[in-house]
């Protein structure tokens, strides 16, 4: 089945450098609504993210530690908020993590201050959430 939704594209500076990008892009297609995969990524060069977000067989130069770590993580959660108000109807958002340790800092915040149910597994690292509308 043919998915005709375009990706959602926000890019951050987030000083010293550095830059946040987040990609949301629809995945998989059903008769009921699509599922979109969240992905984000810290560097100091926008080609560097662009060429990882695409391809994630480059490294990175940036950071998800100390100050900018948690900087980035609270962007990640208003953007997350922010696009799960604009997808459409029965549609639903997948966000995995790279690292046990991120899967449970976001973990810790989505399930304690959180209006919006999430669906977590332990196993796969992943949060999956339902549109908003």
């Amino acid at each position: 089945m043919r998915i005709k939704r375009k990706t959602k594209n926000k890019t951050f500076d987030l000083g010293q450098g550095f830059y946040l990008k987040f990609r949301l892009v629809p995945k998989i297609q059903s008769r009921v609504g699509c599922i979109w995969f969240f992905g984000m990524a810290v560097s100091k060069s926008k080609k560097q993210i662009n060429r990882f977000l695409s391809s994630r067989k480059n490294k990175l130069s940036g950071q998800k530690t100390g100050r900018t770590g948690f900087l980035t993580f609270s962007i990640a959660v208003k953007q997350i908020h922010a696009w799960l108000y604009e997808l459409p109807e029965n549609d639903q958002l997948l966000f995995q993590c790279e690292t046990l340790k991120q899967y449970e800092i976001y973990k810790k915040r989505i399930l304690k201050k959180e209006k919006i149910t999430w669906y977590c597994s332990d196993k796969k690292l992943l949060f999956i959430a339902a549109s908003t509308k």
